[in-house]
């Protein structure tokens, strides 16, 4: 994996335990294979856009849970839950800043290890955005058990002060 512009991680004031890197694009590559990522977060009217649709999340976390990390970066392509199927499968609450996707089936989810990486779904106009960071979850890959993820769109404005030369 390459990343481009990395410059500083800048930490949200209020006791959310967001970090924002800022950045231009990220380049996964994986074999002959190159996705051009543009950080540029949805705004709140894409929101309904992803919900049902698949995304991908990457990264170097266990493959099942209790299990060793990745060696190389994987992903998997998983569904964005709906809010009320989110809170419906976890005793925890859900927030309105939470988002949720995994296989409904199971087999397909973020794991340990994996947590801050993204979770990135293709816009309309073929653009790709990070809609969700890798927060938490209940085992990994369980059916009826999404990972938890934080949503982009919460911290739009947050994200804009932080970025505004890169956003």
């Amino acid at each position: 994996m390459t990343v481009r512009g990395l410059r500083q991680c800048i930490f949200k004031s209020g006791g959310k335990r967001v970090c924002f890197y800022r950045l231009h694009y990220l380049l996964i590559s994986r074999g002959h294979v190159q996705r051009f990522v543009y950080v540029i977060p949805s705004d709140s009217t894409f929101d309904f856009l992803f919900i049902l649709r698949f995304a991908y999340t990457a990264g170097w976390g266990q493959t099942v849970f209790g299990g060793q990390l990745s060696d190389v970066l994987l992903e998997v392509a998983i569904p964005i839950w709906e809010h009320d199927q989110c809170v419906a499968a976890f005793s925890q609450p859900i927030f309105k800043t939470n988002l949720c996707a995994a296989s409904y089936e199971g087999g397909k989810d973020s794991c340990l290890g994996d947590s801050g990486g993204p979770l990135l779904a293709q816009r309309q106009d073929g653009k790709w955005t990070n809609v969700g960071i890798v927060s938490w979850g209940i085992s990994c890959g369980e059916p009826g058990i999404p990972g938890v993820y934080t949503k982009v769109t919460s911290f739009l404005k947050w994200i804009s002060v932080n970025a505004q030369d890169t956003v």
